[in-house]
């Protein structure tokens, strides 16, 4: 293992965490049974404060029996910015289950509102759009901590401080037509890119192929090359990003929230995991490593990932791809 570099407070340091949502003991404990679950947990240290966001918190009750463990067990009681990426329960599930929690606290809930009809029109499969509804209800009794997104916002900024801020890259265009019966949820996501200092990332939601060939005919497309990190879409399974997003972003880690189930029923995957890994990116798939964790200065990064009866560290000297 390379010597790792000694990340301090004093001059500001970004951690980047997965949950243990996806191994085979815990992803049936939220609906839908099968699928893996997003969330990230980002915690941003300074020497006056530390600066807690989550995006996505997995799916309902698999929050409440890993998630708020872990941020209790921490001391994290405050959530400074919770982020939304798109309305699928296995990524808003567990909000319900935060939101409601008596014991943490959350400052601002950014997501970028989509219609009823379209959660609907999405697919009522394991009760999606049921739990739409609860969650719905729990943000409106909330709208003092909202920050709606819309697509006027494309372009601009979320930012925390001079060095960490997110750009918007893309938000959900409302389906148009009513007579159509069926709603990709997939293209309907929250886009960002998180920047600090020389870090870069991307954050895709599940954002699937209408979404993608729009943002890359955008002019956003031109903040997405060269990235060190890539959230990959939809599990790394069908319906991810399409091949000339992820070779445009040639990012030099990449985090697949995968699980048996995608792996072994998605014959996507593999050509995914192909495109994700060709350039000489490090891929940590969250079916192999219970938890993944980033951490980095905006200089460089440490990448570590635990499994049950292995772990691995990686270090980057340099984030920069000038």
């Amino acid at each position: 293992m390379k010597q790792q570099h000694a990340y301090q407070p004093e001059t500001g340091y970004l951690r980047i965490k997965t949950f243990n949502l996806n191994s085979k003991e815990h992803t049936p404990l939220g609906v839908p049974v099968e699928m893996p679950a997003d969330s990230f947990l980002f915690s941003y240290y300074q020497a006056e404060r530390t600066f807690h966001i989550l995006m996505d918190a997995g799916k309902k009750s698999q929050c409440q029996q890993i998630i708020i463990p872990y941020l209790l067990e921490s001391g994290i009681t405050r959530i400074d910015m919770a982020i939304l990426t798109h309305p699928h329960q296995d990524h808003f599930g567990g909000f319900i289950d935060i939101l409601e929690h008596p014991d943490i606290a959350v400052d601002q809930i950014i997501y970028a509102p989509v219609s009823g009809k379209d959660v609907e029109k999405g697919g009522v499969a394991d009760q999606n759009y049921d739990n739409w509804q609860q969650f719905d209800t729990i943000l409106q009794r909330n709208k003092h901590l909202h920050r709606a997104i819309s697509r006027e916002n494309i372009g601009e900024q979320i930012r925390i401080d001079v060095d960490l801020y997110w750009d918007i890259i893309d938000v959900p265009l409302f389906q148009q037509d009513e007579m159509e019966p069926n709603v990709n949820l997939n293209n309907l996501n929250l886009v960002l890119k998180l920047s600090f200092k020389e870090f870069t990332a991307l954050f895709p939601g599940d954002c699937a192929a209408q979404q993608t060939e729009g943002i890359l005919q955008s002019a956003a497309s031109k903040q997405l090359s060269k990235l060190f990190l890539l959230k990959a879409a939809h599990h790394g399974g069908d319906q991810s990003l399409n091949r000339e997003l992820i070779e445009a972003c040639d990012a030099r880690v990449v985090i697949i929230p995968s699980n048996y189930y995608i792996v072994e029923n998605k014959a996507a995957f593999a050509a995914n995991n192909h495109l994700y890994s060709k350039n000489g990116a490090k891929v940590f798939r969250t079916d192999v490593f219970e938890t993944i964790e980033l951490t980095t200065d905006g200089y460089s990064v440490t990448c570590s990932a635990e499994a049950q009866d292995y772990s691995e560290t990686v270090y980057f000297p340099s984030c920069s791809r000038n």
